[in-house]
């Protein structure tokens, strides 16, 4: 009787699966500018101009490449929403405009898992990162911000080494020895 049960829960997860597989092209459309900075479904805060998508059913976190079926552009996008409208998939607003959506509103798409060997299009590894120069923490002229925290570190350190100093210097008890009839008294 067990196995028979443990049969059918897979086979409806195999067909849940299956649905999920063959539903590879739908409509789409994309979020409104009044969601920027509320939560979704899975917890993460909507930013506009993230590479973010809403479906129905796909696990949060699944990675997807979406192809406009109209005009071929694509864009890889993170499942981070749910979705229960009509539409197959709901794209951030920089994702639709990557695909050329923003003005008809909504399109045909072709979703296909994104495989990990391929490369992400809108990411630069190439380009290097530019080097920003802030005002040193001791005033001596700029430095580089990547060099600005060991700096201020320094400084930090010296001058609450130097305050340490200062009160190990000036420490005074507060006990004076007074002598009367040759027997030590102190007082506070």
């Amino acid at each position: 009787m067990k196995f028979i049960q443990i049969l059918l829960v897979l086979l409806i997860i195999l067909t849940d699966c299956c649905a999920v597989l063959a539903q590879k092209t739908g409509k789409a459309t994309y979020y409104a500018n009044r969601f920027h900075g509320r939560r979704t479904s899975s917890g993460d805060i909507y930013h506009k101009d993230s590479f973010t998508c809403a479906h129905k059913t796909l696990p949060f976190g699944t990675m997807l490449k979406v192809k406009d079926t109209k005009t071929g552009n694509e864009v890889i996008v993170k499942v981070n929403d749910r979705l229960g409208r009509g539409t197959m998939i709901d794209l951030s607003y920089a994702a639709a405009k990557e695909l050329g959506i923003i003005e008809r509103g909504t399109t045909q798409v072709e979703i296909t898992p994104y495989k990990k060997t391929e490369k992400i299009p809108y990411k630069m590894d190439d380009l290097p990162i530019p080097q920003l120069q802030v005002k040193d923490p001791s005033n001596n002229g700029y430095c580089l911000l990547s060099e600005w925290g060991t700096r201020y570190n320094k400084l930090k350190l010296q001058h609450s080494m130097a305050k340490s100093y200062n009160a190990i210097k000036n420490f005074k008890t507060g006990f004076e020895k007074i002598k009367q009839d040759s027997v030590p008294h102190y007082k506070s």
